[in-house]
């Protein structure tokens, strides 16, 4: 009798780990994986629907389309080598320097980070612009103005987005650092200089591959800086040559879409190239306690002014002349100008007069959209964290972790772009094409890793005897997840919920690839405002989308922080 109810329980148990794993890849595969193998057969069919490499060969001979595909490569490695040497001395300082005591300076350097890049973009462009900012202030400086709008200026602007980024990670990896042999070369290799290439380095490289990993592929996919600022210089990457064959008359989905296969190639090339050096060279980094430290105060000094110096590069600059214009009556005058200064840039901004509603409505609209998706995402990050975190050694579960990890690992264009074919293809069917369910639907699969990442991370800190303790007093697999695996999951899901939220509402290419006919987010409302010529405008809900996401964003870093502190 007990063998039969053992063997019936076990059998149960099997049998919904197969139900609950078929069905969560079969919703994950409709939403996901259709979408981006809609991609790759549109870019192997012709006009007629037959079989072709037309598309590539087209594209691949076409002048234009090598120079983007060039520009785009070379774009991404100068961003992630410029990121690189701004990021690896802001990390040493804030973790092996007496800087590290002041906890402030990761919100403050966060803070370029945080801002969309398609505003920075604006910010610099206004800046250093012919009768700018810095054109009619400094007159002496009009040639560095004039030669910042070239190949280096868009790097420039790029990397003072994501050397916070890559500045966190390594910063992070220099505090676990193991205390052990932290000591031993502080006894063995006196010359700070060495101790950085033949200490330091060695231990992590696999940190700083996964890094720079992803800042060459945020650069690579990136489209908010070459759109605004790519047509100033005369220089096209893969998303503005992508976005220009969907949306450009002669449309060419063909081109289109074998353009964004290469994209994924090229992505998932080098995701894998990172994971083989990251399981090469990986050194398990255990904080050992708090570990040597330079207690120089002109290290200090010095350190000091660096940080200072590209903090007013990454954020000042930027955010003090999207002020100062959103507050112009007329851009090419200085603010301080008799009757240059007015509010009406914020009245225009909030009214219906511009043909693109109003700055309330796309205010609404992002936050609606946002909530909607940050809601679905919570819900399925769940779902699908708690299935992957208990079955991680099983077929399924492994399968459900890379199926839903996959819209990270490639650009969110391309996942845009597949959705574009898929539900165009299946309307009749499923219509939610050009609705604002498209959006949503868009944006839950765009941010849904990052909030199976923020729910993963932390049940890692859950010990194993918890849920097999569980297992043992309740064969209810849904009570063992809302009993244990919730209240474990609950901080990180929080955290990822806020972050979605965040990421959503300044969301651009998403956003302008799914848009509905006549709906307007608070980025599409910002990018129409500033290509119809209507800067001042676009400028003062640049000012209003900063200050929600920077109200937003920093009270939870500053958890973060302070929770890291208390670790």
């Amino acid at each position: 009798m007990g063998t039969n109810l053992l063997s019936f329980i076990k059998n149960r148990q099997k049998l919904g780990y197969l139900t609950k794993g078929i069905l969560i890849c079969v919703f994950l595969t409709f939403f996901i994986l259709c979408p981006i193998f809609s991609v790759f057969s549109e870019s192997l069919m012709s006009v007629d629907g037959s079989f072709t490499f037309s598309n590539y060969t087209n594209a691949f001979s076409n002048e234009e389309t090598g120079k983007a595909i060039w520009n785009s490569i070379l774009l991404g490695l100068s961003v992630t080598a410029l990121s690189t040497l701004i990021a690896v001395p802001e990390a040493y300082l804030l973790a092996k320097t007496r800087l590290r005591k002041l906890w402030w300076l990761d919100l403050v350097l966060m803070i370029p980070f945080m801002v969309p890049p398609y505003i920075n973009s604006m910010g610099w462009m206004l800046f250093m612009q012919r009768n700018g900012v810095l054109w009619r202030n400094l007159p002496s400086l009009k040639p560095l103005a004039t030669s910042f709008y070239s190949f280096f200026g868009m790097v420039w602007i790029m990397s003072m987005h994501t050397s916070p980024f890559l500045m966190t990670m390594l910063k992070n990896a220099f505090l676990s650092f193991p205390k052990s042999i932290d000591d031993a070369s502080e006894v063995y290799v006196k010359s700070r200089f060495k101790k950085f290439f033949k200490v330091y380095a060695p231990i992590l490289l696999p940190n700083f591959a996964i890094g720079a990993f992803l800042v060459f592929v945020k650069a690579l996919s990136e489209y908010g800086t070459p759109a605004t600022f790519g047509p100033q210089i005369g220089v096209s990457t893969f998303t503005t040559m992508i976005t220009d064959k969907m949306q450009i008359a002669p449309i060419d989905f063909g081109t289109a879409a074998s353009l964004a296969s290469l994209l994924v190639f090229i992505c998932m090339l080098l995701w894998a190239l990172q994971m083989v050096i990251t399981n090469k060279k990986a050194v398990s980094l255990k904080n050992e306690g708090e570990s040597h430290y330079s207690k120089s105060y002109t290290v200090a000094i010095i350190g000091s002014i660096f940080l200072l110096t590209i903090f007013f590069f990454s954020a000042f600059i930027p955010l003090f002349t999207i002020v100062i214009s959103s507050f112009k009556k007329v851009l090419y005058k200085n603010l301080s100008d008799a009757g240059n200064f007015t509010l009406e840039n914020y009245q225009i901004a909030f009214s219906d007069d511009s043909g693109f509603g109003t700055g309330f409505e796309a205010i609404g609209n992002s936050f609606f959209i946002g909530i909607i998706s940050s809601l679905i995402v919570l819900l399925l990050g769940l779902c699908f964290a708690f299935y992957s975190y208990k079955n991680k050694k099983k077929f399924l579960g492994r399968g459900v972790e890379f199926i839903d990890m996959l819209p990270q690992m490639i650009p969110n264009i391309v996942t845009g772009i597949g959705m574009i074919m898929f539900f165009n293809a299946i309307y009749k069917l499923f219509p939610v094409y050009r609705t604002f369910w498209m959006l949503i639907i868009g944006y839950s699969v765009v941010f849904l890793p990052g909030m199976v990442s923020y729910i993963k991370n932390a049940l890692i800190q859950m010990p194993n005897s918890l849920l097999e303790a569980g297992e043992v007093y309740s064969k209810n697999e849904f009570r063992i997840d809302l009993r244990i695996l919730l209240p474990q999951a609950i901080k990180g899901a929080f955290y990822g919920f806020a972050m979605t939220l965040i990421v959503t509402l300044r969301e651009l290419v998403t956003a302008k690839l799914l848009q509905p006919p006549a709906f307007y987010t608070i980025s599409l409302f910002i990018d129409s405002q500033f290509e119809q010529g209507n800067q001042q405008a676009a400028m003062a809900l640049a000012v209003v989308s900063v200050a929600i996401t920077l109200a937003l964003l920093l009270p939870l870093e500053y958890i973060s922080t302070k929770r890291k502190r208390k670790a």
